[in-house]
């Protein structure tokens, strides 16, 4: 697969190769235009791409808000990949990262949404 283009508003953060070549991929983008939320953003995915284990292939798009306090809540999967037990396991993976780490010292916000790409072709076990 390609690079994906850099955006203004958010940046992309990618798997590494090691994962790459186990069929695993999950990018995260900031829902803001905030350097310090896109930092955070890249730290919350290595987390949750860390728990992740796919149950076969597909992609799945969720939404989820980190809140301030370290907790998640409003974890929706916004495109679903077809494959309900596919989806589950990127909302556990999400759900299971808590708590997660505090807020870089510039962010002033009391929440982050991140939008989580999960994309997997084969199992890793």
């Amino acid at each position: 697969s390609g690079r994906r283009p850099s955006r203004t508003s958010s940046a992309w953060w990618r798997t590494s190769p090691a994962a790459a070549a186990n069929g695993t991929d999950v990018e995260a983008t900031a829902g803001s235009g905030d350097p310090a939320a896109a930092t955070y953003t890249a730290i919350v995915s290595e987390r949750v791409r860390a728990l992740w284990e796919p149950p076969g292939q597909g992609r799945v798009v969720v939404n989820a808000r980190v809140l301030r306090s370290r907790f998640v809540r409003d974890v929706v999967v916004v495109r679903p990949s077809g494959n309900p037990l596919f989806d589950m396991s990127a909302v556990r993976a999400i759900q299971e990262a808590v708590k997660y780490p505090p807020f870089l010292p510039l962010m002033r916000e009391e929440y982050v949404d991140i939008v989580f790409t999960f994309t997997g072709t084969e199992g890793r076990r």
